[in-house]
Formats: C-alpha cells, structure tokens, sequence
C-alpha cells in the first residue's frame, strides 16, 4: 500500500479518524460531512470506480480514499482509528472477506464499530461475526438494519413497489397501486439515514 501523506499531516494528527467502507455515495459524503464537522477525519474505502464521487471534497479537507486492496495493509497504515462504518445495506455493496479483518483492525484500536444490513436481507453470517465479537472481545459494536432508501443514494436495482412508480412515472405510464398487500415498507431518506447512522455511532450500548 501507498502511504497517505494527508493521512500522515501533523496538521489532522490529533483528529479523531472514522473510516467508512463502500461509503464514496451520498449517505456517506453526508456521514462525513458530519464527523468533519465534529473536528474528524474520514477514510473512505471503496471501489475505485466511485473514488470520483468525492470530487466535491477541497484538496485540504480532512479526508483520505483507499482502494479496498488496500483493507489488508491499513493496520500497518493508520496510526488511530476511532470509528469504522461498514455499509453493506444496498444489493450492490458486494459481499467481501473483509469484515474479520476489519473487526479485528477496531478491536485492536479500541473504536467503534457500526454494521448496516437492509432489513429484507438474508445474509446472517457477518451478523453473527459482528455479535461474536461484541460477545467475546467487548467490541463496541452495533448493527443497524435499514429500510428502502428514498432520495439521492436510492438503489433502482431493486424492484420494490417504490422503485416500480417512480419508474413507470418516469416513462409516463399508468400508476398502479398494489392491492391486498400485508407487506410493509420501511422507507428512510438518504440524509435522515447519514444522520441517525452518526447518531447510532456516537451513543453508548
């Protein structure tokens, strides 16, 4: 891995680190947004395709980007960490072997961690990776279950009775609304989402 020079500045040294995997997307610009207001610093760990989202960030704010190739390598790499987000709520955050290693990386530096996963996900094994650690080397964790997303970082790979009007409304065809339905929908705005996530992280459990 690359060193970071900004990472090494004495000029963000004492700040307070988060680091925020699959987050290069409007929840997570608006996620760090939040903790640079609140004096931090913010690693974004992403694919390299979405490193262009964070485009709208000065040359000077206190904010790095890394490939995720680069997970294996970030304990030799950061100095502190504080908080690390781990956001695999959306059908395109991509299942990875990465979550032992960072659960490990906030254990061994004592931060907070926070795992978000959609509330009609199936998926139970980094679940209970997540609940081993908290239960056997006192990892403050929590875990998050998430709704439909409505707003910037909606997700229209998913076919959902949301996504089905906005898009039948965008192509000008009839709205249909579906009847005799017991299911139901757990929708959350983007923004409000990066807010209680911020909220979630910083409160004790």
């Amino acid at each position: 891995i690359m060193s970071n020079s900004k990472l090494h500045n004495k000029k963000y040294s004492k700040k307070p680190v988060a680091i925020v995997v699959n987050g290069a997307n409007s929840i997570g610009i608006k996620l760090a947004e939040l903790l640079i207001e609140n004096n931090g610093f913010v690693i974004f760990i992403d694919d390299q395709r979405y490193k262009k989202e964070l485009d709208n960030f000065g040359k000077d704010d206190p904010i790095s980007f890394y490939t995720k190739d680069s997970i294996p390598f970030l304990d030799e790499e950061i100095k502190r960490l504080d908080y690390l987000f781990y956001f695999q709520h959306k059908s395109t955050d991509s299942e990875d072997d990465n979550l032992d290693t960072l659960l490990a990386l906030s254990t061994k530096n004592k931060a907070k961690f926070l795992l978000t996963k959609s509330l009609k996900s199936d998926e139970e094994e980094d679940i209970t990776l997540v609940k081993e650690y908290i239960k056997k080397v006192k990892l403050n964790g929590r875990i998050i279950y998430v709704g439909e997303i409505i707003g910037d970082d909606m997700d229209f790979t998913s076919d959902t009775p949301i996504t089905r009007l906005i898009l039948n409304a965008s192509r000008g065809e009839a709205l249909q609304i579906p009847k005799n339905t017991l299911e139901k929908e757990y929708l959350v705005h983007s923004q409000n989402l990066a807010q209680g996530l911020y909220k979630a992280m910083m409160s004790r459990v």
